[in-house]
């Protein structure tokens, strides 16, 4: 099968090539820091973007399946979050 995609940089403006499904937890962060998350199942999420400290989460209530969360995460907190996501790493 020919990769016409292959080539084109991995930028916030392009589609992921590389999606993994997120289990929450508190105290571990993800294996690959994720270039955007996208709920896959309503609820809330609680995150630590790439940069922040541990204690600097941001919480995002009520987000509808299918939203996209365009921000580099590096862990997606276990306490507070109901919503399933999966994280674009690649």
């Amino acid at each position: 099968m020919a990769d016409i995609w292959k080539g084109f940089g991995p930028d916030f403006g392009s589609n992921g090539r590389k999606l993994v499904t997120v289990t929450a937890d508190n105290s571990n962060d993800l294996a690959d820091v994720a270039r955007e998350l996208i709920v896959l199942t309503a609820g809330t999420l609680v995150i630590i973007p790439a940069d922040n400290a541990d204690i600097d989460t941001l919480t995002f209530g009520s987000l509808a399946a299918g939203t996209r969360i365009p921000v580099q995460t590096r862990r997606v907190k276990a306490t507070g979050t109901s919503a399933t996501v999966a994280a674009v790493v690649g």
